[in-house]
């Protein structure tokens, strides 16, 4: 139940946070890592601990390359970082499906009511087009603006979401 509590607790402060000022403080992630660190190593000893670390490092490995893609946020994969470390490797790889998975419908809905669908995509694949045709190094720079989505309420959902599916 504690770990519950924990969970909501991070989700909210980093939401908030995320919201006001489109930063995730430290703070909270690294308090999560800490609590999910001494709670699984408590109840569970050294599995718990080999659990949170591997829960810990995993998000941190496989999501680098979507922050060098600039497509998600380093304070978006300290918090999946801490969700494994209190949950462990599974739950937070299950976690992170479903909240791209709600992060991108929630992303089309909004291109959808702002009427932008075909003139974001279309230029999307016209890039693509020309990259394979003109294999250059500087595809997809185009001086477009864009529309940032706030990772967090969606990694919120999805590990809500996870939840009402474990009980």
């Amino acid at each position: 139940m504690i770990k519950y509590i924990i969970l909501f607790i991070i989700l909210l402060l980093s939401v908030l946070s995320d919201l006001k000022s489109s930063k995730i403080r430290n703070i909270y992630t690294v308090s999560a890592i800490i609590a999910g660190f001494t709670i699984n190593t408590y109840s569970l000893g050294i599995h718990g601990f080999k659990e949170s670390m591997i829960g810990s490092i995993i998000p941190v490995v496989i999501l680098a390359i979507f922050f060098y893609a600039r497509l998600i946020g380093a304070g978006d994969i300290k918090l999946y970082s801490s969700i494994g470390a209190i949950f462990g490797i599974e739950f937070v790889i299950m976690a992170a499906a479903y909240s791209f998975l709600i992060c991108g419908l929630y992303s089309l809905a909004t291109l959808c009511i702002k009427r932008r669908v075909l003139s974001t995509f279309a230029p999307f694949f016209r890039e693509i087009k020309l990259c394979f045709m003109t294999q250059s190094i500087s595809c997809f720079e185009n001086k477009t603006t864009h529309t940032i989505v706030r990772m967090s309420p969606s990694i919120a959902a999805g590990c809500i979401f996870q939840i009402l599916l474990t009980l």
